[in-house]
């Protein structure tokens, strides 16, 4: 088999309530060369959210199917729930002359790195971990036991960010997103 060509895909990775979401929408907006990579996942929609729109959203046991069939570029665990990109998505994008723009978690993105080091990494930070906090509960989707978990995972991932290619820290979304837009024309 085949490995696939990755030098047209960008991964984007911050903690929950860093930005990335915001920066992507942003990005599609004045960039048709980019499309966002939807990831699978078996968490439950939040109320905004539809089948596609921003996740194709599965139960667990089709998961599980999904990983022992290896249609994954990249899966994990996270917070309870699976997220994973799968080779299929990658493939749609790619075939259709695109730059593919995947959203995911630390241990996706350096799982991807590891095996295809031909794909660029952005880490997205977000200014501090208050100001994540301040985005977090202004979101209005979590509890506050919820946005404890993810602080202190955010504070983790931050750990992680000098294996990623680039960082951008997101204060704000326009200065953001001139940097994503610099690294885009690199490719």
């Amino acid at each position: 088999m085949n490995k696939p060509d990755l030098k047209k895909v960008i991964i984007l990775s911050s903690p929950s309530g860093g930005g990335k979401n915001t920066l992507i929408n942003a990005l599609l907006k004045i960039n048709t060369q980019v499309e966002h990579s939807i990831s699978t996942t078996t968490r439950q929609p939040r109320y905004d959210e539809v089948q596609g729109n921003p996740y194709y959203f599965i139960r667990v046991e089709e998961f599980e199917t999904m990983i022992h069939e290896r249609r994954f570029l990249e899966w994990a665990p996270v917070l309870n729930n699976y997220y994973g990109t799968t080779h299929s998505e990658i493939d749609r994008i790619l075939k259709n002359g695109h730059i593919a723009i995947l959203d995911i978690d630390i241990q996706g993105a350096l799982q991807i790195k590891r095996l295809h080091p031909e794909v660029t990494t952005v880490f997205i930070e977000p200014p501090s971990l208050e100001i994540l906090g301040e985005r977090l509960r202004r979101r209005g989707t979590e509890t506050d036991e919820q946005i404890t978990e993810r602080l202190t995972l955010a504070n983790e991932e931050m750990k992680h960010k000098a294996a990623y290619d680039y960082t951008i820290v997101n204060d704000t979304v326009q200065k953001a997103l001139v940097e994503l837009q610099n690294i885009i024309h690199k490719l």
